[in-house]
């Protein structure tokens, strides 16, 4: 029969070597640890931001949802992106998507110099709520329906207006004949 001083000496140096293991194993995973996160921190960033010329962001159908890009592509209708019309210049921004795939707004700037920056809140077939900033510092609203029935108000280098429109004809205008009751132009020039 062995001694129990010789069993506990063999117990004694099996912890010790346990111990040893164990703290050695401690380590090794704290370093490779700090080695992944340092690792993964510089290659992620490297200091630098993501650059690029565009983001589409999906449902989990597929239907484009977002999209962000410089320039943007033309509206889309039921998925169908409809090309630029006539006289439509090149913007950039964000647009948002519904689950059809139609465009239902955005908040975009013109590429050219003097352009425009926008906000706007599209039914399926019109846009229904327009915010535009001029370079120039002169600022419109416009709210409207399928009816042409509108309001719009703003402020321009020779001051306030508010136009009222009923089916398209003027209900009323303050103050009286002011410059965009009549201006024939697009208010969102590219």
């Amino acid at each position: 029969m062995a001694e129990p001083q010789s069993n506990l000496i063999v117990l004694e140096k099996r912890y010790r070597r346990l111990m040893v293991l164990t703290v050695c194993l401690i380590a090794a995973v704290l370093a490779q640890t700090a080695y992944t996160a340092w690792a993964t921190r510089s290659s992620r960033t490297n200091g630098e931001i993501l650059r690029a010329r565009g983001l589409v962001i999906t449902d989990d159908k597929g239907t484009t949802r977002v999209i962000i890009g410089a320039p943007l592509p033309g509206a889309s209708y039921f998925g169908k992106v409809q090309r630029s019309g006539p006289g439509r210049g090149s913007i950039s921004g964000l647009l948002i998507v519904d689950a059809t795939g139609t465009e239902r707004g955005g908040y975009v700037t013109s590429d050219q110099e003097d352009g425009n920056a926008l906000l706007s809140l599209d039914g399926r077939d019109f846009q229904t709520v327009m915010l535009l900033a001029e370079p120039n510092g002169s600022t419109t609203f416009k709210i409207w329906d399928q009816t042409h029935s509108s309001v719009m108000m703003g402020a321009y280098e020779n001051g306030p207006f508010l136009n009222l429109k009923r089916e398209g004809s003027l209900v009323s205008a303050q103050p009286p004949g002011n410059a965009l009751v009549s201006d024939p132009r697009p208010l969102f020039r590219y």
